[in-house]
This record gives C-alpha cells, structure tokens and sequence, in this order.
C-alpha cells in the first residue's frame, strides 16, 4: 500500500499456490468456499479470514504464496465441517478486530473471541443477540425477530465503545454497547435439590468452565446442622454451580455454604471473578425425611367407657394402621401422578441432541428432583428440546444415584432405570423428530450457502417449494436470502441444529444422498 498506481500488480496470493491455480477443496492452505470478510492484528500482525464455516488466521508479516493458516477458528481441524455447539462454530459474514478481541458477525448472532493468544478452535467468551450460548432463537429486541438472518457488516466505534450492524433483511442499523465488562458475577439464589444430594448455586451470569475449569472441592464448605464438610464434586453448568454434598440433606435440616477462591476461582467469560460466600444460608427444598429423627411419643388414650364389676378398662379399639417404613437416605422422592407412566425412549441421548423425547428427559431429571435449571430455560414446566450441558450435568448426577456409569449420555441402561422407576402405567413411547421428507432424487455433492449458484441450487429450490417452505417461481439457480429464510425454517421443521440456512452435509443427509 506504498505509493498505489492504477493498474499495479498484486504481491502474493492467499487461499491457492499462485494466481492461475484454483483447487477448490477446503485445507490450511485452500479456501473452499468464498472468503467473505477480513480483520488485521496491526500489532501482532496478525491476519484474520472468515471462509464460510470457520475463520483461519494467517501471518500477516509474510507474503509467501499459498501460505498455510497458523491457527483455526470455528472448526476442530482444516479439512472438515463439523456441527458444534454455537459457541465454538463460526458462521462469520463480518470481522472486527479491536483490543485483543475478534468480534465476529454471524447468521444469528454476535460472538466475541479472546484472540490474546490463539488455540485452534476455542470458544467464544461472550455473545450478543442470543438468549444464551446454546439457543435456538434470538432475543426479537436485540438483533432480529425470531430466527431471523443476520447479513449486514460490522463496524466498531473505539472512541464510544459502540458497535454498529448493518441488516439489509431489515433495512436498519443495529448499535451494540460494546464497552468491557467489569461486573463480577454474583450469587441469585442457593438451594438443594429435593433428594438431599446437592446444593445449586445460581449466579446471574454465564460462568467460565473451559479455560478456567471448575473450583476444586477444598474451595467450599457445607454445613449442616453445624456439621462441616467439603462437597464430594463440583460442576458448572451454565450460569449455575453443582455441589455434590458427602452426606444427604433432610427435610427441616440448616444449611450454609462458604466459598474461598482458590486457583480455579469463579468468574464469567470476561474474567470478572465472583466474591467469596461466608455462611450463606441455603433455601432446603429437600423432601427426604431423616430416619434417625425422634418422633413424638405416642399418648395413651383415653378410656371411653368402664365396665361394671372388676373395675379393668375397656377402651374402644382403634382402626390399625400399617406401619411407614423410614425413607433411605438414597431414595429419591416418588413421581407425581401426573407422570406415573412407563417412558420408553427410542433412542440414545447425547450433549447436541434434540427433539421432544429431551422434553421428556427433562421432566423426569426435574420430577426426581436432579433439577436441570432452578429458574428460565430448563427448569420445572419450562423444559426445552435441547440436550445442553444442564441435561448433561442433570443425567449425571441421576446415573450416579442409580449406580450407572455417570457418562451424561443416556443409554440402554439408563433408558431401562427409567423405564422401571415410571413403571407404574401402560408403557407410552416417546416420540422423537418430526416426520422427514421424502427425498428428492438429487445428488448434491457440495455445501450451499448465500452467494452460491448452480443446478444443485435450483434443485434445493425446487425441492423447498415442494415442502411448501418457498414461494413458487424461485427456483433460480442462485442462493440468496429468500433461499436461505426457507432453509432455516425446513431445519427447524427438522430438528435440524444449528439452523443457519446452511445447507450442509447434516441437512444433505434429510433432503437426499
């Protein structure tokens, strides 16, 4: 950019070995879909591409031709497409680079990465324009009603901290707050779980579980009935902190919990570490009764009449009770009746899954009192077809009480566990996906996203307004946002995630071989 001449030669190539070759195919050196925006690390010359589904990151020092990416973002390896969780995917239409930060503009949202020192395939340590990290949809007064797409550029406004978003669906100007967070996480509510096991504590803000990882069990102290002891586990999960307790919580009993930062200490995805708890009462909603309690010494009735003569007593007999027999301290409490059918489920379940039989896990995980959330997304009576880390957390802590292997996936084993606790109904099975269409005869043998064109296209077209997700009459040939509006709402239809409108080898696999 010295001394500019019309006409002048470009220096070197990025994305092929010369400017004559073309390979097409997706590598460290190769793009294989158009390269769409661009950010610089001015100090330490850093270059940053968003190609598609993932961001590769060059030296910008160096003019070599076809030089390979140093780093990776979006994506596990250089040479795959792999479905991730919206944290670490990169769907990027726009890139901003300020302060160590990479502000990435994206289908349904904004997502901000901690560029300071790269490893490939990091997450994201914030996001704007999305109710959480592993939501489906967008907040409507933020970025754009339902799941709308988001296709405008990104500019930053260093002086005001602002960041403006272009949208062209919608005609306007979305302006973000983009000033550093500096608000430490704070506790919202401590409570147990109603089996007596562990102790939830819900903080206000997502919290750092994978650069950080979680505070080690010596950091916290939990006290019941004056009795002191670490917790056996703890797991983030979310926004919320998981502590296993060694002993059970009974009903009636008085519980505190103390926190001592340590190395692992608890802070959000800026940094921003939460104050330590001194005796922090704990709302006990557990529902298992202590066997060991006193109970209240049964009285002697009273006489209700007296026979002539001899002077004994005769009493009027009493209706015989069956005895109770004292809950253990490892059971769980019984499921209302409103649940007491037999689930069966048809398949396996794992972290990304989704569809109602997760619903339906959820309802169960919470009826057993191994609450997935303690309030929003998750919780009782606002169950969500997504399998997130909650579930995950949840399911763990139900297969450890039930000696199963706690892997957080739920198998044949944890199914047949299930099965036998709701056993108490006719067996009901749970439906899983919606109905899959059947598929057109078309071989598509690329992936298809906004700009692309071709008959694949028009066969993608076609095959949508079949399904009635397109107006009929658009079958052009070329991928625009029309296309991509229609694609979001058959994935959705599907239960297929993330649903971008991008059509990738998981949406291939629905709509034909």
């Amino acid at each position: 950019a010295d001394g500019i001449t019309n006409g002048e030669a470009a220096i070197s190539v990025i994305g092929n070995s010369t400017f004559a070759s073309y390979s097409g195919s997706r590598s460290q050196s190769n793009f294989g879909n158009n390269p769409v925006s661009l950010a610089i690390d001015e100090v330490r010359q850093k270059l940053f591409v968003a190609e598609g589904v993932r961001i590769l990151v060059f030296d910008a020092a160096t003019t070599t031709n076809g030089r390979s990416a140093e780093n990776i973002l979006g994506q596990p390896d250089y040479t795959g497409f792999v479905v991730q969780q919206w944290r670490n995917a990169a769907f990027a239409t726009s890139l901003v680079y300020s302060n160590n930060r990479l502000i990435t503009g994206e289908f349904t949202g904004i997502k901000i990465f901690d560029v300071t020192e790269i490893q490939n395939n990091e997450p994201a340590i914030a996001f704007s324009g999305r109710e959480t990290f592993v939501s489906q949809s967008n907040q409507s007064n933020s970025v754009a009603s339902s799941t709308s797409t988001l296709d405008g550029m990104l500019a930053y406004d260093e002086g005001n901290e602002l960041l403006y978003m272009g949208q062209r669906s919608y005609s306007r100007l979305a302006i973000f707050n983009a000033g550093p967070d500096t608000t430490a996480p704070t506790l919202s509510s401590a409570t147990t779980s109603a089996d007596g096991t562990t102790i939830y504590l819900q903080y206000n803000e997502f919290l750092e579980d994978v650069t950080v990882g979680a505070p080690t069990t010596t950091d916290y102290i939990i006290t019941i009935n004056g009795a002191t002891s670490s917790p056996v586990s703890v797991t983030i999960a979310s926004s919320t902190i998981l502590l296993v307790s060694t002993t059970t919580i009974y009903q009636g009993n008085t519980v505190t919990v103390s926190y001592t930062a340590g190395d692992n200490s608890i802070r959000d995805y800026s940094g921003n570490e939460a104050i330590d708890l001194t005796n922090t009462a704990v709302t006990n909603l557990s529902t298992v009764i202590d066997p060991n309690a006193p109970t209240t010494p049964e009285l002697e009735p009273t006489p209700s009449r007296r026979r002539s003569g001899g002077g004994r007593v005769v009493r009027t007999p009493t209706a015989e009770s069956t005895p109770s027999t004292p809950p253990q301290s490892n059971t769980r409490p019984n499921l209302p009746p409103s649940t007491q059918r037999s689930t069966v489920f048809t398949r396996n379940l794992t972290s990304g899954t989704t569809g109602e039989d997760v619903r339906t896990l959820q309802r169960f995980l919470n009826s057993q009192g191994y609450a997935v959330a303690t309030q929003g997304n998750g919780s009782q009576g606002q169950e969500t077809t997504y399998f997130g880390r909650a579930t995950e957390a949840a399911l763990k802590l139900f297969q450890q009480a039930n000696n199963i292997t706690p892997t957080g996936t739920m198998g044949p084993l944890t199914q047949a566990r299930i099965a036998e606790l709701t056993a108490a109904a006719p067996t009901q099975t749970v439906p899983t996906t919606s109905t899959t269409p059947s598929s057109p005869q078309t071989t598509y043998t690329r992936d298809l996203f906004i700009g692309s064109r071709g008959s694949d296209v028009t066969a993608l077209q076609t095959f949508l307004i079949q399904q009635g997700y397109l107006e009929s009459g658009y079958a052009t040939g070329y991928f625009g946002t029309l296309t991509q509006s229609a694609l979001i709402k058959f994935q959705q239809a599907n239960n297929l995630t993330p649903a971008l409108g991008y059509f990738g080898a998981k949406t291939r696999g629905v709509v034909g071989r």
